[in-house]
């Protein structure tokens, strides 16, 4: 996904969270955004933030601090 565009569609969003077109229009028609990322209105279409669905797919692959605790 290199091309110079600042947005990106919901469906090429789904893809880069891994999750399905129709859930992720759902998730945008209920609470307008997806996965935090406020949906923005172009005319009839919705777009998302290219940089912003990139961070939050980048901070899911980030390793989870160890809590410390013990697993049984």
């Amino acid at each position: 996904m290199t091309t110079g565009r600042r947005t990106m569609t919901i469906a090429e969003a789904a893809r880069a969270l891994g999750i399905s077109r129709s859930h992720a229009a759902e998730c945008i028609r209920r609470d307008g955004h997806l996965a935090g990322v406020p949906a923005i209105s172009v005319g009839r279409r919705r777009v998302l933030s290219r940089q912003a669905v990139l961070d939050v797919t980048a901070a899911r692959r980030e390793p989870v601090a160890n809590s410390g605790r013990r697993v049984a």
